[in-house]
């Protein structure tokens, strides 16, 4: 079970609905919730102060309000700094185990994780990043993990296993078969027969044992199909045919190249996000 969960908000509509996933996401695991608000520390001080209260003010009500509602334990806490900054600063400092963001503006997602906080956060932080798109209606029930059977995607799975044990788990592996022909004596075109079928078929459900072995105990509900196709191709076909309320993505870990690329499929999902986003570090 978590024990903290940080989000983040700049009280803008879409940010409410961030507030109050986390509230149910909190109330659901047990969790402690801080919600978190950043005053740039730029700004001449009179106005910074003036922000910062009006924001705690803004806060503390809607905090009230969710209280009486679902009575989660909640707090507030207005940060100074850079944005981005400011918010890992503050679930680092409360040892958050997720974070838990907004979707930007329609029209702004493309500077939203090109160089703004929300990009920012999941690109330098370490902590698991929730990206809420959705009105929080309901606890999450129908999860759909993206999986390629990297590490990166076993921790991601791990995640879900480990905290949403309430909901219908899927993962679904995307099988590219350009990486089949990697595989001596595999054809993998229109001349593909019965025998390379066999062999292919062979590969994934080693990869998908020793994938589930890995993840040690996973959910009593957890379900598993590959696809054949490109990743993003396959999960956005899925998402479509499967309406998922979550998908959870893994990315990889925190050098120089991970931070400059988020990871092409988690990066292109949340730029159009089609649902609630999860998005897990190696």
């Amino acid at each position: 079970m978590m024990k903290e969960i940080v989000v983040a908000t700049d009280l803008s509509p879409r940010a409410a609905r961030a507030v109050e996933r986390a509230a149910m996401l909190a109330k659901e695991q047990g969790a402690h919730l801080t919600v978190v608000s950043a005053v740039d520390d730029a700004l001449p001080a009179d106005m910074a102060r003036d922000m910062a209260e009006r924001a705690k003010a803004k806060i503390d009500h809607q905090l009230q309000a969710l209280g009486q509602k679902n009575g989660c334990k909640a707090t507030s806490r207005i940060v100074f700094g850079r944005h981005f900054e400011a918010i890992l600063d503050a679930a680092n400092d409360a040892r958050a185990d997720l974070l838990v963001l907004g979707r930007h503006r329609k029209g702004h997602v493309r500077e939203l994780f090109r160089g703004s906080t929300g990009e920012r956060v999941i690109r330098y932080g370490r902590l698991p990043v929730l990206l809420v798109r959705n009105i929080a209606r309901k606890p999450y029930k129908r999860i759909l993990i993206g999986a390629d059977f990297s590490p990166a995607s076993e921790r991601a799975a791990g995640f879900a296993c480990q905290h949403f044990k309430d909901a219908a788990l899927e993962i679904c592996h995307a099988f590219d078969m350009a990486f089949a022909g990697l595989m001596g004596g595999v054809r993998t075109g229109s001349k593909r027969t019965a025998k390379d079928e066999a062999a292919i078929a062979a590969m994934v459900e080693e990869e998908k044992r020793y994938f589930l072995k890995r993840l040690g105990k996973p959910a009593h509900n957890l379900r598993f199909h590959h696809v054949i196709g490109q990743a993003e191709e396959v999960l956005r076909r899925e998402v479509r045919r499967r309406k998922p309320d979550l998908l959870v993505l893994g990315t990889h870990g925190r050098g120089a190249l991970a931070r400059a690329v988020i990871g092409s499929v988690a990066e292109n999902f949340l730029r159009d996000p089609p649902c609630d986003i999860l998005v897990v570090r190696r």
